[in-house]
């Protein structure tokens, strides 16, 4: 894990002093933590960035989780400054519409480099890697660089953000695994907590990136059917429970390949209410479509 460094504000510098004080002295608490005075003083003063070891030192003393400490902050990687730079991210710990959707982005067609500071995401299409990129840098206050969607083969397209401060959020906060991670994927735990919005937003983005809107024939009759595979049982097995504590009744299927595991809404009213929600909070334009065509099936 590379090292990560949060901008030293008025909030976490009073915690500091507060231990500096209660320690007995400066130097006393430096040593309890191991590190020389002068980089205590200058944390202390606001004048260099805090290491992440030390947020997590002091969130046990206070006896809060880390990302309390550091809602609304900054974040960069060691490199910041150098000509490496790869800029910062702001982190915010409520979950909210935007970052459910971009974490089901990622958990479902997106890859995070288990060495290089890579987070990509390949598609069929480039509409909606486009407009992903706009959505990361809203949601984490990122800048316009390190970040682009590039040609993959004869068929696809990858989107590219090479940022090591998201990296880090990534798989500290919300759990993404690096590297090949397709069956072992979960559902962070904060989007089970969220509003119903928020969840919506994340499954939506789920069946975006591996989903099927389609059409199912049964004695002649078509019906609309929403389904996905993964690799990942206890993925599927997460996503059913989401699925039910938003009043949905979905089924689980025997894929066609032994290795992934298959679910799926196949009851009209079910389709029908479940196309009517997701479909404002849908970027990519073809599935889109045929979400418009389920809807329009009575």
């Amino acid at each position: 894990m590379f090292s990560a460094y949060v901008e030293p504000t008025g909030k976490i510098r009073t915690i500091i002093e507060e231990a500096c004080a209660k320690a007995g002295s400066q130097a006393r608490f430096a040593k309890m933590l191991n590190c020389t005075e002068g980089s205590l003083s200058l944390w202390k003063l606001g004048k260099r960035w805090i290491p992440w070891w030390m947020i997590e030192k002091l969130a046990t003393m206070v006896n809060k989780d880390a990302l309390d400490l550091i809602d609304r902050h900054r974040i960069r990687g060691q490199n910041s400054g150098s000509s490496n730079d790869d800029g910062t991210v702001k982190v915010q710990k409520k979950m909210t519409s935007e970052k459910a959707r971009l974490l089901g982005w990622v958990l479902t067609d997106g890859n995070i480099h288990s060495k290089r500071s890579d987070i990509t995401i390949a598609q069929r299409y480039k509409t909606p890697l486009l407009k992903l990129i706009s959505s990361f840098q809203n949601e984490f206050s990122m800048g316009p660089s390190h970040s682009g969607v590039y040609k993959l083969g004869d068929r696809y397209w990858r989107l590219v953000i090479r940022s090591t401060p998201l990296k880090f959020v990534l798989t500290k906060f919300y759990g993404v695994s690096v590297g090949m991670k397709c069956s072992t994927i979960r559902i962070p735990p904060d989007v089970f907590t969220s509003d119903r919005s928020t969840k919506v937003s994340f499954i939506t983005a789920v069946l975006e990136g591996d989903g099927s809107f389609t059409w199912s024939t049964i004695r002649g009759k078509k019906y609309p059917r929403i389904s996905i595979q993964s690799k990942s049982e206890v993925f599927i097995l997460q996503l059913a429970e989401l699925l039910k504590s938003l009043g949905y009744r979905p089924a689980r299927y025997n894929s066609s390949s032994r290795k992934h595991f298959g679910l799926c809404l196949e009851r009209g009213e079910d389709v029908q209410h479940f196309a009517s929600e997701c479909y404002e909070f849908m970027f990519h334009d073809k599935k889109r479509d045929r979400v418009a065509h389920l809807k329009k099936h009575k």
